[in-house]
């Protein structure tokens, strides 16, 4: 009899442990103020988990009181190491972070708000490589992001001769994630992206493949056989001209330039660069 007692009590010790590990508690509090340190009442405080472009998982949605600050324990089916926030007013420049969860805590510390339209500046950096991990230099590296105003370019690096790249891009709103293309000739162009955390942007290491780069006349004779259907234009500062599927270069610039220049066309098949080439563009 005492042997079943002993067995039917580990039995319930081990499914406690078993649903006692089901839900894991994480205790979150910080502090939201404005660039002059006042406190800001009511900012709206989206917690996430780490995986996914966007933040990953919403776990739950908080508010700060009169004096900036919040605080909630969050219920999450797994333990954590780390969490992610979004920190948002009416108002004001919203702001994202993240912070790591140590023995069930995680503080968010202070979260400063900009005044709306004051510009953001975010630090991106990586590195440029081939496929044997040597660095490669002077790869053009276009940054652009997806805003309230569809696709803009945000600045353009070039690596330098070990292949590294930095910069404080200057944005006009804060977003969460910055889009890179990486080319140069001789290479197959490379695109991608990196998450925003805390006004710091690490787009990693970028691999560009040896390839071709067919320079030709006309658009629709492709020597591989693929026809583009869109195109990219931009100037030599890497700004965007034009992004779209008008393959005809005069009907795709018509008023956005006003003077002959020098451009680089990016030819694609949907969301993929076949090929690039420059061109001097005459009105």
């Amino acid at each position: 009899m005492k042997g079943i007692q002993h067995l039917f009590v580990t039995a319930m010790v081990f499914i406690a442990m078993l649903f006692g590990t089901t839900n894991a508690n994480v205790y979150v509090f910080g502090l939201v103020v404005d660039t002059a340190d006042n406190p800001i009442a009511d900012a709206l405080i989206i917690i996430s988990t780490m995986g996914g472009p966007g933040g990953g998982e919403v776990l739950d949605t908080l508010s700060s009181g009169a004096d900036g600050k919040f605080s909630k324990d969050i219920v999450y089916n797994e333990d954590l190491e780390r969490v992610r926030y979004a920190a948002s007013k009416e108002g004001y420049t919203a702001a994202n972070g993240m912070g790591d969860v140590v023995q069930d805590t995680a503080d968010l510390d202070t979260i400063a708000l900009r005044p709306g339209g004051t510009p953001v500046n975010i630090y991106v950096f990586g590195m440029v490589v081939d496929t044997s991990d040597n660095p490669i230099a002077d790869v053009q590296i276009i940054l652009s992001t997806q805003g309230t105003g569809g696709i803009q370019v945000l600045d353009t690096l070039s690596s330098g001769n070990d292949g590294n790249f930095a910069e404080n891009v200057e944005v006009s709103e804060y977003v969460f994630r910055i889009n890179y293309e990486a080319s140069k000739d001789g290479y197959l162009t490379a695109e991608g992206n990196g998450n925003v955390m805390q006004d710091t942007c690490d787009l990693d290491t970028i691999t560009l493949i040896p390839g071709p780069t067919p320079i030709i006349n006309n658009v629709m004779q492709v020597t591989i056989g693929t026809k583009p259907n869109k195109i990219k234009l931009f100037n030599l500062k890497g700004q965007m001209l034009y992004y779209g599927s008008e393959l005809d270069l005069k009907k795709a610039l018509q008023g956005k330039i006003a003077r002959s220049q020098m451009l680089t066309v990016h030819y694609m098949l949907d969301n993929t660069v076949l090929y690039r080439e420059k061109i001097i563009f005459s009105q």
